[in-house]
Parts: structure tokens; sequence; C-alpha cells
């Protein structure tokens, strides 16, 4: 494994499962954002309290998908669906535009310097932005749910398409070359039934990556999948509190290294109600749950903290959050904010989280004190948070 800091990114409302973000040495880094343009969007630096712009400077877009950066040379990559654009950030400026045909992006990650590995539909295509051409396809069934990016792998969850079914993993190396690996006793995915009108069930897992010691983790009701990236996957069961699997679950999972996995959750019996099923910090050498918070939904990492949130819903579609916490690996809190109100982080940020509250508004917050630092209306920008990935 390479031991420099893979920096992912994160567009808001959208958190990739298992992405390790951690405090950035020497102060917090920068955040990027879409403003509403004329032709569609526009990518300006914010600031990260307000989300305003801090300068004119901007690179117009269109529809934005997909994105990866590079940490080493500050560039990002782009895809709309049509191009893969390459800006660099110190400048916003464009520096490399390519074609790629029309289709929906699914996961970007920028591995290697020269080469940005593209998913798209059932494609995975490595792409050498310099030499504008595409080094190698790949192509793979099911539909992909839950995604996490290393230094030197890209892993997706994938479910079968337009069904609930055995859930396999892609391991995606630097160079395009991919390797499925069937994860037993997880299904995942969504089907529905011939009823009008029609009535589904669906599922999606936790997944977490170790990238320092190359190994993946997938998550569903109280059963862990672990996943060496070059080995056979191995099953286990959780000792201690943790919720049954009923129809309707949805989890996360956050790697906070040492041994300890972070799996949060929520069920829903009826798709109009959604419980949350708890936090379980979990000790991954003996396969015991260490600590427990029942009232946390959502997970993910930053540093060495997990930061959780949870939303309940009744069966008249109103929403009741819980306090948002940082708890560190042995399931000790280190704070909470927003009791009753937060309801789940939409970005995370070197030390900035933003959280919804009551459901239509936005809250930032210092994470390394859990103060409330400013609160914003809605509509908001979609943000760019640069997320440093820590292997430790």
């Amino acid at each position: 494994m390479r031991k420099r800091a893979a920096v992912l990114l994160v567009l808001l409302g959208v958190v990739a499962a298992g992405g390790a973000n951690a405090p950035a040495k020497g102060g917090e880094q920068e955040v990027y954002g879409l403003l509403t343009a004329v032709r569609g969007s526009a990518l300006a630096r914010l600031d990260p309290v307000t989300l305003e712009p801090l300068a004119r400077t901007r690179v117009q877009l269109g529809r934005l998908n997909g994105f990866a950066y590079d940490d080493w040379h500050g560039y990002l990559a782009l895809d709309d669906g049509y191009r893969l654009r390459i800006v660099g950030l110190s400048q916003l400026a464009p520096r490399a535009t390519l074609r790629l045909g029309t289709a929906d992006p699914t996961a970007l990650a920028w591995l290697s310097w020269d080469t940005i590995v593209v998913v798209r539909r059932h494609r995975v295509l490595a792409v050498d932005w310099m030499l504008r051409k595409v080094r190698t396809r790949a192509t793979f069934s099911g539909d992909v749910v839950a995604q996490a990016r290393g230094d030197d792998e890209l892993v997706l969850l994938l479910a079968p398409s337009g069904s609930l079914g055995p859930a396999r993993l892609l391991v995606v190396r630097p160079t395009g070359a991919t390797r499925i690996v069937s994860l037993p006793g997880i299904a995942a995915g969504t089907e529905w039934t011939t009823d009008q009108p029609p009535t589904g069930k669906t599922q999606v897992s936790g997944l977490a990556l170790d990238a320092e010691h190359g190994t993946a983790y997938v998550t569903s009701g109280g059963a862990v999948v672990e996943v060496p990236l070059r080995g056979t996957p191995v099953s286990h069961l959780l000792h201690g509190r943790f919720a049954k699997s009923i129809s309707g679950r949805w989890e996360s999972a956050a790697w906070l290294g040492n041994g300890r996995l972070a799996v949060a959750g929520s069920v829903s019996a009826d798709g109009t109600t959604s419980t949350p099923t708890g936090l379980a910090v979990v000790d991954t050498r003996s396969w015991s749950v260490v600590a427990s918070r029942p009232t946390t939904s959502f997970v993910v990492r930053w540093g060495e903290l997990a930061l959780t949130a949870g939303v309940t819903l009744d069966g008249l579609g109103q929403r009741q959050g819980s306090a948002v916490a940082a708890v560190d690996r042995t399931g000790a809190e280190r704070w909470t904010a927003l009791a009753g109100v937060g309801s789940g982080f939409q970005a995370v940020t070197a030390a900035h989280g933003y959280v919804t509250v009551d459901g239509n508004r936005l809250a930032v917050l210092d994470l390394g004190t859990g103060r409330v630092l400013a609160t914003r209306d809605a509509p908001l920008p979609f943000v760019l948070s640069l997320r440093t990935h820590d292997t430790g």
C-alpha cells in the first residue's frame, strides 16, 4: 500500500460508505461547491462555514454525477455523463477534456497519477487522461449499492440488477483490472411484487475498507463478511446486542482502525416508518460488540472517531432526529450536539461537519468540539468536501 493520503470527495447528501476521513494536518482543507449557473452549474471555492463563494473565479460545468481528486497535484476529475473533465483547483482552470460517450457515471477513483478509473453502468474504464485514451475496459453485472476507496483500489458492493439477492464485491485496481468476490450470507438490492400498487422490500448492506491492511468489511443484520482483497472471504456473527434483521434495512459502516469497526442502520416494516437499529462498535479480533447507541441510524468516520446521527420516521412522514455525536473506538462519547433535531451528516471535511436539521436546514459543526458554528436554510449549494483518507 502507498503511504500517502488519498483525498476523496463527497457530494452534499451523499457520503460514500466506508470513507475514512481524518482531520487535516495544518488546518482545514479547502471546500468547493456547485453553484447554479446559466449553463447548468459552476465550480467555485466556498467559505467552509457560510458556504458562500470566496471569489468570482469559477469553472462552468454541466451536469455533475461523479468526481475524484488527486491530492499530490491538486486536480479534480469530474464526469457529467458525457465527458471526463480535469480541473486544476489552485487556479480553478480546466486542464483536459475526454469524451467517453453517454452513460450515467456510478463511481470515479484517481488511483494513479495518469490513470483514472471510471465506472459507468456495468462498465469499468481505466482512462489515461494525459494521453486522452481508454487503456482497459471490463464489464460486470449488478447494481452498485455502496462504494469505498483506498490508495490502491476501488471497492464496489453489488446487488443483483432489479432484484434482492446475493451480494458481491467488485475490486478494481489502478490498472482497471477487476475481481469479483462472492459474499456468503449477505443479501442486497430491491425487489417488487406485482400487486397494484406494487410493494417492495429492500436491503442496503454496510461497507467499510481497512485500506492499510487491504481488507473490506460488509455488514448485514448482525453478520459481517471479512474480505481480504487478495484472499478468501470469511463470515462472522457478532456477539452482543444487535438488532434483528427485518424487511427493509439500510446499513452504513466505518473502519475506525486498531481492529474496530462501527456499524449503524435503520429498518422499516412497511415503507412509511423508519427506526434506527443503533450503533455497534465491533472488536474484529473477538467479533464482539463492545459498545452500542440505540438511537443511531448512520455512521461515518472522522479520524479515529465515529460520527453518528439518527432519524425516526412515523407513519405520517414526520421526522424526529436524534443527537449528533462523536464516539471513539471504545464507544465512549467525545461530544454531542443538536439534541433531538440532527438527522444525518450531509458532508464531512477535515474540520467541519454539515448536518441536516429538522429536515430542511443545515448546521455547520466544529468536529473537534461539536460546537454549532452556523445554520443555513435551504436551498443549499452542492458541496464538494475534500476528505483526507486516513489508513490508520
